[in-house]
């Protein structure tokens, strides 16, 4: 069985174009494409890869949080998120002052408000975090295209959108109340 995976497509096809790139200012590098395979998997729970193409696009900071804030899942700063995961057993844990410590009290601090202004005033002052001191990450591509199959007869389906954020979730992003069968 053919299994079509969008996102290795466009890793497949813009790697090379990275690597040569980055070859171009002196960084040497090595293409180990393991996209889709448990190894994947375990390079991100144990943070050991050290670049990672991911289609992103999260706009609820406060249910996916790994852009901004360090997590237990987290592939920004994966060594401190596996700290959080194996409870300071593994990983390293982010040194009292520096950025990654103060995100994470940011963080913790966000989750448990309930007043949504406050909230919003824990994101600004993260983000002045990554103006002031990072980048912790830096993103190389954005607003990949995504195929999607739509039947004849459905209509009002736009042909752009956000399609890869987990927290507001495709097609309900894209209005689909005004879709229609003719």
């Amino acid at each position: 069985m053919l299994k079509f995976y969008p996102e290795s497509q466009m890793y497949a096809t813009s790697a090379p174009i990275i690597k040569k790139n980055w070859e171009d200012i002196g960084l040497r590098v090595i293409l180990n494409d393991v996209y889709n395979t448990p190894e994947e998997g375990l390079r991100d729970s144990e943070g050991t890869y050290m670049i990672r193409m991911a289609h992103t696009a999260e706009m609820d900071l406060w249910t996916y949080p790994d852009w901004v804030f360090p997590g237990p899942n987290n592939r920004s700063w994966p060594l401190v998120s596996l700290w959080i995961r194996t409870g300071g057993a593994q990983g390293e844990k982010p040194e009292p002052g520096s950025p990654e410590d103060r995100l994470l009290k940011l963080y913790q601090k966000g989750v448990q408000e309930k007043d949504l202004v406050k909230r919003h005033r824990f994101v600004w002052e993260a983000v002045q975090i990554h103006i002031k001191e990072g980048p912790f990450f830096i993103g190389i591509t954005g607003g990949l295209p995504m195929p999607v199959v739509v039947k004849k007869n459905f209509r009002n389906v736009p042909n752009f959108g956000v399609l890869g954020p987990w927290a507001i979730g495709g097609p309900g992003n894209t209005c689909p109340e005004q879709y229609f069968f003719e």
